[in-house]
């Protein structure tokens, strides 16, 4: 029988856990703290508060947090000021306190205390705090952890409005750009959110600030940087697409400096760029009301237009057939555009004629003298001032480059000698069966194990999962070994079930079926398929979330197996739920919500280079003969 000469210590209230945090957090810049040990102590001081503190909030694992102690926790925290500490305090803090600092922040945000948000109300009356969490984006140190608060901050209606209509949101333009591609893309995701969170707010605010951020905003889609390019300008089509912001799509499609950026980066490298660019430069197009300028500029770049439009696509399946639809259709307002004898506007002045030309690599477009500009196809000729012939001006735009492959010239481009080389004939099989397997269409109930989980979630996941290993054959015949050692002793031993990864297809089936399941991860590779291939079904119908991951071996790595056809979670601990939450939301977008979309979808039936030239020939002709009869 044991003793203990020493009392467990007293759990802390809410009161003195706040008062202990403020004291802490005040002592890290007092007089007093001239050594670097008396610093030290004074920042393990914070983070035991911190944690004690994250464990009112949300328990400990085993003990579920208090309402009521929650409550009190909430008004004290804004009564003594500590918000404002936690925040102000924030770049004097280690790694693992601003860690669990950032976690205690979006608890308290988020809880309620008599159906009021009391920390919003307090950061409603210190608006300098948010300004504080902007600027922080220039400390590398601490910019993720800031980011982190303001995205939970932007999650409120009124504490987004004053982030737009400050002086700080400016400062947005700036961190986007920032070299440092995590803050860089931290600073793009606040951003993001500020734009598309509230459509109500956003709407307000481009309605009365509309020259000075789409100035702004110009700058970043012109940016040197592909990645800024390309989230700037997905942004852009997902914000002004939204019903609210309609009026202020009108208004930018109706200006002729924004159609110059979208015809530039429709000549960008990147396709994704170009296919982005493409969904607003269509708006454009298909604007019934489209100024004079517009359509001149349209007219003018035609051939150019149609080429680019032309050699734009998508790839395989529903998407590429409505994407397709968009393009023939914006191709045809083109054309007919070209048509018209509208090349030509006049100015103020009488008897001189200007046209809209599309310069250059700039692309910017200018009112040039129409004797400088080549004479339309189509419609009225620009008029000769004397004698003088005037010369064509060939735009390096559209100019084709020929490579030069002589001495001191381009690379001669590899040549494929595969035609030239006779391959054994188990090369020849291996070949021919990969080719068969492209041209053969996949049924979707198999095609869908094709769409796994991305990298960066799947990194998540298996980073949970391995928190809930189930014990290998060592660990059990140890806990085995003193069980029994104490049943020899006559002690009685109490052994709470563990939390662990189930696994088994039988298992699995049974807790699923008993709506026990909360998540289902399953391999894509199981061979033979049929194995797994009505499981995705089963959850669906169960409303359980299921996810594919590739990588049997990987499954099998987490319950000590070579491999595994899947895994199960049933339940998770406490300090777990808010990351477990988050991969269930991104599961079942991904997964469940997708169910039907990917049933009807067919994989395989990839033909040959040679075949889809045919196909293309024979739609152009096609095309060509709707045309003819058109005219």
């Amino acid at each position: 029988m044991s003793f203990s000469f020493f009392k467990p210590s007293r759990p802390k209230t809410p009161l003195e856990v706040v008062k202990a945090m403020k004291d802490s957090l005040m002592a890290l810049d007092t007089k007093t703290v001239v050594e670097v040990k008396a610093l030290e102590k004074a920042l393990e001081e914070v983070e035991k508060n911190v944690v004690a503190m994250r464990c009112l909030l949300c328990g400990d694992g085993e003990v579920e947090p208090n309402t009521d102690q929650v409550s009190q926790l909430v008004l004290e925290v804004c009564k003594e000021d500590v918000l404002a500490l936690m925040i102000h305090k924030l770049p004097n803090l280690g790694w693992e306190a601003r860690k669990d600092l950032v976690h205690c922040w979006s608890v308290l945000l988020k809880q309620k205390v008599d159906s009021k948000y009391c920390s919003v109300e307090y950061i409603e009356n210190h608006f300098e705090l948010l300004d504080f969490l902007v600027v922080c984006y220039d400390n590398k140190e601490i910019a993720l952890n800031c980011g982190l608060m303001l995205r939970e901050c932007i999650k409120f209606s009124s504490l987004a409005k004053y982030i737009l209509e400050s002086a700080s949101f400016e400062l947005f333009f700036k961190f986007v750009e920032l070299p440092n591609f995590d803050v860089a893309s931290d600073a793009f995701s606040t951003f993001k959110d500020l734009l598309i969170k509230h459509d109500t707010v956003v709407a307000e605010y481009l309605t009365a600030h509309y020259d000075e951020f789409f100035d702004l905003y110009e700058k970043l889609l012109t940016s040197p940087n592909y990645v800024t390019r390309r989230q700037s300008l997905k942004l852009l089509s997902d914000f002004l697409l939204e019903p609210p912001n309609s009026h202020i799509m009108k208004r930018y499609i109706l200006e002729v400096r924004y159609l110059k950026v979208m015809m530039t980066l429709l000549k960008d490298s990147s396709k994704n760029i170009q296919i982005s660019a493409f969904h607003i430069f269509k708006v454009f197009v298909a604007n019934p009301n489209k100024p004079r300028e517009v359509k001149v500029i349209l007219a003018k770049n035609n051939e150019r237009l149609v080429e680019l439009l032309n050699d734009l696509s998508v790839g395989k399946g529903a998407e590429d057939e409505q994407f397709e639809e968009e393009k023939e259709l914006i191709i045809k307002e083109i054309k007919r555009l070209s048509r018209q004898p509208a090349g030509q506007i006049e100015d103020g002045h009488k008897g001189f004629t200007w046209a809209y030309m599309f310069d250059s690599w700039s692309a910017t477009c200018h009112l040039i003298p129409a004797h400088a500009c080549p004479a339309p196809k189509r419609g009225v000729k620009a008029p000769v001032l004397g004698k003088k012939k005037p010369e064509k001006v060939v735009n390096p735009l559209f100019e084709k480059r020929p490579k030069q492959f002589g001495i001191g010239g381009a690379l001669p481009p590899k040549k494929d000698l595969t035609r030239f080389v006779k391959w054994p004939h188990v090369v020849r099989i291996q070949r021919q069966r990969r080719i068969l397997k492209q041209r053969l269409k996949v049924p979707p109930a198999v095609n869908q194990f094709t769409k796994a989980l991305d990298k960066n979630l799947a990194t998540q996941l298996f980073k949970l999962l391995l928190k809930y290993r189930p014990e290998d054959k060592a660990a059990k015949k140890e806990r085995l070994l003193q069980r029994a050692q104490a049943e020899a002793e006559g002690k009685t031993v109490e052994s709470k079930k563990p939390i662990v990864v189930k696994y088994g297809l039988n298992h699995i089936t049974y807790l699923i079926e008993q709506n026990k399941a909360q998540l289902v991860v399953i391999a894509h590779d199981v061979d033979p398929i049929e194995l797994v291939v009505w499981l995705p079904a089963l959850c669906r119908k169960m409303e359980v979330p299921y996810a594919i991951v590739k990588g049997k071996s990987r499954l099998g790595a987490i319950v000590h197996k070579k491999t595994a056809a899947a895994l199960c979670l049933t339940s998770v601990k406490n300090e777990d739920k808010l990351e477990f939450s988050k991969i269930l939301e991104a599961v079942k977008a991904n997964f469940n919500d997708k169910f039907d979309e990917h049933r009807k979808r067919w994989g395989g039936g990839i033909m040959g280079s040679k075949s889809q030239a045919k196909t293309k020939a024979k739609e152009r002709l096609l095309a060509k003969e709707a045309a003819q009869r058109m005219n």
